[in-house]
């Protein structure tokens, strides 16, 4: 019991450091075309959302086909209770989700994190996904200056095809100098290649080249960083055999997912 109350007391204090952390990156003027965000913490752009008159912080993530709500403090003062007590006890991976709608926008209810667990320390209130974002006809991740922006003309002229499937938005990419198709993933800490492709390619250090049109990423790991981002069901299952950019591609850069046109943009 001792040991229960002492990591129930860390886990306070930390989710107390984190919440201070995020407050304090993102305590800026409001913008009406989108979102400051923070990356600060797990690498994953990570909003303040007000739902019912209450701040709540989400990641927003482009490999979330929906927009998903964990069992949070904050999150239960918004949602019915009884709701998450039945969400709780349904058998998620069968297919059972329940779903609530709150400000016009729907969320599914994962109490568990089963669908969208692998965070080690896990700040969120949920997840916003492509539910919400395709609603606009194209997105701008802008990692220089920590912003998401909605409805912005183009903002270059390096332009992929981009296409969807069940998982996601895809692009063209190379790594290595090898032609392949990748999972754009905001949510992702990491770059996942499917060596099987590459595997010849790869060098003793775990390094690849990345090239998205004609911005080049050079020299990123491919080591897992244990301090964020550890989904090893899900790498290990839904995304075995897929190619997947996330963070180390896009941190030195602005991106856009263009919904309407069907292109994928980096500068």
């Amino acid at each position: 019991l001792f040991f229960m109350i002492l990591l129930y007391g860390c886990t306070n204090i930390n989710n107390q450091k984190y919440i201070k952390i995020l407050n304090e990156e993102l305590s800026k003027p409001a913008i009406t075309n989108g979102f400051h965000f923070s990356t600060k913490l797990t690498h994953t752009p990570t909003i303040q959302f007000t739902l019912s008159g209450k701040n709540l912080f989400f990641a927003v993530d482009t490999a979330s086909v929906g927009n998903f709500m964990l069992g949070s403090k904050s999150v239960k003062q918004i949602v019915n209770k009884k709701l998450y007590k039945i969400a709780n006890m349904i058998d998620l991976e069968d297919g059972h989700i329940l779903s609530v709608t709150i400000d016009k926008n729907v969320f599914l209810l994962d109490p568990k994190g089963i669908f969208t667990s692998g965070l080690k320390r896990n700040p969120y209130d949920g997840f916003i996904g492509l539910t919400y974002l395709e609603q606009y006809k194209n997105v701008v991740f802008d990692y220089k200056n920590n912003v998401i922006l909605f409805n912005q003309d183009p903002i270059c002229d390096n332009e992929l095809p981009m296409y969807k499937n069940n998982f996601g938005w895809y692009t063209i990419f190379e790594c290595n100098g090898i032609e392949s198709n990748a999972l754009i993933d905001t949510g992702c800490f990491s770059v996942f290649i499917n060596k099987q492709n590459v595997k010849n390619t790869i060098n003793d250090d775990q390094l690849i080249n990345i090239k998205l049109g004609s911005t080049v990423i050079n020299n990123i790991s491919l080591k897992n960083n244990d301090t964020l981002i550890t989904n090893e069901h899900a790498r290990n299952t839904i995304y075995k055999y897929e190619n997947i950019i996330g963070y180390p591609c896009f941190k030195d850069h602005v991106i856009q997912l263009d919904f309407e046109n069907n292109v994928f943009r980096i500068k």
